[in-house]
Parts: C-alpha cells; structure tokens; sequence
C-alpha cells in the first residue's frame, strides 16, 4: 500500500508533467511566455518543472491554474488530457507588474479571449457541463438546496457520466477543503457528486449536510459504535489521524442529511 508521502510524491509529479504539457502546447514550449501570463517568477517555475523535490502541492497548483484561467483541477489531469478554459471570465487575476506585456490583467478581454481560442472547445453532442455548488449556501436551515450554485463548472463527458451512473440533471462538482478524507480526497481536488444517489451504502463516501449548515465528504461504514449500543451509519475520515478526525455517528434523523455520492475525483470512488 502507498504511504502518503509516496501518494503526495505522484501527485506532485503528475502536476509536473501536466504544466510541462501546457507550456508545450499553448505557450510554444516558452517558460517564459507562461511566466509572463501568470506574473510568475522564472526560477521558480524552472524549480517545479525539473526539481523532483520541490513542492508542487494542491493550493500552488490551484494558484497557478486560476493565473492561467485554467478550470481547478487542470494541473491534476492525466498527461493527454484537455485543457479547458470555461472560467476564464470570472478568473483572470489582474497583472501585479503592469509593465510586463502580455499579462492577465493588462489587456484582459484580449489576453484570455486569445487563450480561449489556444484550447481545445468541447461540442455540446460529446461533453456535458456539470455546475459547481456553492458550498456554503447549499445545506442551511436543516435542507439542502442542490440548485445553488456558483458561476462555472467542469465539462464531462456524456460518456463518462453514464458510466459513473450520474444522471445529467444531477452531476454536481464541489472542492475538496481539507485534509480529513486524505490520501484518498486531497485538499482542493475536484469531486464529482451524484445528487439522486442519497441512500446510504457500506463503506461508499457521501456529501453530507450536517446539522450546523456545513457539507462534508466523509465515508459512510455499518458498524457497531458503543454510544448507541448496536449497529449505526458511522461517519468516517479516511485520514489515519483518528484524534483529530474521529469517528462520528451519523444522526437517523433530519437534521443531518445525505447530499448526495461522491464518485470520482481523477478516479472512481
């Protein structure tokens, strides 16, 4: 079994290859042009492209995706994998040195039209766009609301939902916040939820609403727990650390409520 270091460490690797894809095709294999877009620095760019020890984690990832008005989760793609550019209008950052040519921010409309035009455009016949939630309207005053959402989202294949079982109309994404479902759900991932899928099944993670309006990704397992004397839906961390992630009961009643199934986040869950 992969420790977590050694998870972190493919992780990491990964978002190396996928940068070094993205600067080959869209910036003309120029660190560069690539630095400049971002308002980067070049050694450091230099150190996470060739330095297996440097630290390329979620948030930098993150970071530098929305720089690029890349969706999240670009960077933590396969090798071969699209780039898309769905939120660049609402996640172009403004230049920090607005003497550099060619920066986000200094002609924006220009800059990201013609980075949209650079990536490859879904057809609507082969991709569906799945809606983020806006985590922190969703679940409040003992309900969960699956209609709020954010502005943006992620193109799936049709294909893929269908073999994900996620009905269109009920494909969700959220982001990971946290490390308590780590190493299997790393902070800032993107997760795909299926909101028809709300009925509890053994060791399966769920998206819950828990009663003081918060949404959490936690494992659902049937078990024996010793506060209720028997058999109960046990809400469980998969992070090893128990003390500051223990396990909890899952409430059988409404005032904490399954949201829906996580089913993947760049694998099958």
């Amino acid at each position: 079994m992969s420790t977590i270091t050694e998870i972190r460490k493919q992780e990491a690797d990964r978002r190396r290859r996928r940068l070094a894809e993205l600067i080959r095709l869209h910036f003309s294999d120029k660190q560069s042009e690539f630095v400049a877009r971002v308002d980067g620095n070049q050694g450091e760019i230099s150190a996470l492209l060739r330095d297996p020890k440097k630290s390329f984690g979620a948030v930098k990832a993150r970071n530098l995706e929305e720089q690029a008005g890349l969706l999240k989760g670009s960077l933590d793609a396969e090798v071969g994998a699209p780039f898309f550019a769905y939120q660049l209008e609402s996640t172009g950052k403004g230049s920090k040195s607005a003497g550099k040519a060619g920066v986000i921010g200094q002609s924006t409309d220009e800059a990201l039209g013609r980075l949209a035009n650079s990536l490859p455009q879904p057809t609507e016949e082969e991709f569906a766009f799945v809606p983020q939630l806006d985590v922190a309207a969703a679940c409040g005053e003992g309900r969960f609301q699956d209609h709020v959402v954010v502005k943006g989202g992620l193109a799936f294949k049709r294909s893929s939902l269908r073999d994900f079982g996620v009905p269109e109309k009920a494909a969700r994404i959220i982001y990971a916040a946290g490390g308590s479902m780590q190493p299997t759900i790393q902070d800032g991932c993107v997760v795909l939820i299926n909101t028809a899928d709300r009925s509890p099944l053994d060791g399966k993670v769920y998206l819950i609403c828990k009663p003081d309006g918060g949404l959490v990704l936690k494992r659902l397992i049937r078990d024996y727990h010793p506060s209720v004397g028997g058999q109960a839906w046990i809400m469980r961390s998969d992070n090893p650390d128990k003390i500051a992630h223990p396990d909890k009961v899952l409430p059988p009643d409404d005032r904490t409520m399954i949201a829906g199934r996580a089913v993947w986040n760049d694998n099958r869950l």
